[in-house]
């Protein structure tokens, strides 16, 4: 077996422990009313049931023996998306294993849409286009060379048709008019540059200033009104030390913090200061606050100002979504 599969079967272990430790996810707070939150821990796509925090529905599962990497739910409502680990299959060259995506619709067996191509290659970050019957994914594989090829794609669920946007470039997100598309693009310096792309035109800016120093950026997320952009990233010069409940750690160089900026590059404002290794992040409907799924913790906090509320504990590999009640 080789280590990254061991890896990722490891967190699937430690995910699952930690969800089932606290008890149906943990969650302690009190729902906002108005909005669906949806959990992704690897082993199920949970929903909160009603205001209740401390009661969660599966909503969707993976297929069998399949570790649920990453998942969606289309903004009609009726369809997911998942990026699935399967059981490693044996073949003359040894296992080959890989994250693949599958779609389906709610409360039905998911089919097998797309396939990674070689071993450890992945299909993940999957984002539905309004209509439901298109996902932009990020892609990871090897070219013919051996080169490791990471790109975002566009694929059609019912042609199962696949195009290729971008080249070096990963975390795609779909702004919530599904008119542009930002997503981390990997310059041949080295760094890691937030870009936006309009869909309609292909034309492409860069969100930040170059000389803007990041890394590990990763989880872009779009506000409701579509004028802001959060994301989790390190800041490789940070010295500051974190909030009272959140992990010591003096310097943290590689770890995440929630970061917000404009749309249009303005206002960069550091959030939080979490050092936390993953950071899903998702808005609330009304834009009012953001929700936070790590390693830490699970998280909501005011957008702008305010305390950090604790309402969860941590998962190592999930995502949160928000979406408007029914």
């Amino acid at each position: 077996m080789s280590s990254r599969l061991a890896l990722l079967l490891l967190l699937s272990f430690v995910a699952v422990a930690a969800v089932a430790c606290a008890g149906d996810n943990g969650i302690s707070s009190t729902a906002v009313r108005h909005e669906r939150v949806i959990v992704v821990d690897g082993r199920a796509v949970f929903e909160l049931a009603g205001t209740d925090t401390s009661r969660w529905t599966t909503i969707a599962e993976p297929p069998k023996d399949g570790f649920i990497y990453d998942a969606a739910v289309s903004r009609e409502d009726a369809q997911i998306a998942m990026s699935v680990q399967t059981a490693p299959i044996q073949s003359a060259g040894g296992y080959d294993f890989g994250i693949d995506l599958f779609v389906g619709r709610l409360g039905e067996e998911p089919r097998l849409l797309t396939a990674h191509e070689g071993i450890g290659a992945s299909i993940t970050r999957p984002n539905w286009l309004p209509g439901g019957r298109e996902i932009i994914v990020g892609v990871v594989t090897r070219a013919p060379s051996g080169a490791l090829d990471t790109h975002v794609e566009r694929i059609d669920t019912t042609t199962e048709a696949r195009t290729r946007l971008l080249d070096n470039a990963s975390e795609p997100s779909v702004s919530p008019d599904g008119r542009l598309l930002a997503f981390l693009a990997m310059e041949a310096t080295g760094n890691e540059v937030i870009a936006i792309m309009d869909l309609s035109t292909g034309v492409t800016r860069p969100l930040l200033p170059g000389n803007q120093v990041m890394s590990n950026v990763g989880n872009i997320v779009w506000s409701p009104d579509g004028s802001r952009i959060a994301f989790a990233a390190a800041d490789p010069i940070s010295l500051t030390l974190p909030p009272a409940g959140a992990p010591l750690a003096a310097i943290h160089p590689t770890l995440r913090d929630v970061w917000l900026v404009g749309v249009d590059g303005s206002g960069l404002k550091r959030r939080t200061e979490l050092a936390d290794g993953t950071l899903a992040l998702a808005w609330s409907v009304d834009g009012v606050t953001i929700y936070a799924l790590g390693d830490t913790g699970f998280w909501r906090f005011p957008v702008d100002a305010g305390e950090l509320a604790r309402i969860g504990e941590p998962v190592l590999t999930g995502r949160v979504q928000v979406l408007q009640s029914k």
